[in-house]
């Protein structure tokens, strides 16, 4: 059944018998279940219905973000991103959990460096007041003298 025009058979027509099934059988490109608009089923099972995904909590994203950035914002925010959870339903408890723990820890981490610098800071001071900068009386530096600017300190 090739199709013939003024300048004779269309050369994008399928040649005779090719593509068509034999008489009373199906073809690949058909469904098993018959012809379009025959009551063929859709997909999924019967009576099943669309149901949407709860979505993340965005202040649960930021809160875990945050708490590489910013400690006491990941906090914060995690902290509150718990309770809309709790209230809305959304997803992200384990990402404002996360958030809250790590920014607990690098809060942590913080406080103790700054004890720790401070401290630090505090017995040097101490040393160079009273002019044993070293275990053994020595201040380090040539004749006993401070060095610069740290006599200002002895003087008071």
């Amino acid at each position: 059944m090739s199709q013939t025009g003024p300048f004779g058979p269309d050369p994008t027509a399928p040649a005779p018998g090719v593509g068509q099934p034999p008489p009373g059988q199906q073809g690949w490109g058909q469904p098993s279940w018959g012809q379009p608009g025959q009551g063929q089923p859709g997909w999924g099972h019967p009576g099943q219905g669309y149901y949407p995904v709860p979505q993340t909590n965005v202040l649960a994203i930021l809160s875990l973000v945050m708490a590489f950035v910013f400690a006491p914002a990941g906090l914060v925010l995690g902290i509150i991103a718990k309770s809309q959870i709790r209230q809305t339903g959304e997803q992200g408890e384990g990402l404002a959990t996360a958030g809250i723990v790590i920014s607990a820890v690098f809060l942590a981490i913080t406080v103790v460096a700054f004890i720790a610098f401070f401290a630090f800071a505090a017995t040097v001071v101490s040393h160079i007041q009273n002019n044993t900068g070293f275990p053994n009386g020595n201040s380090g530096f040539p004749n006993g003298n401070t060095g610069i600017g740290l006599g200002l300190l002895r003087a008071h």
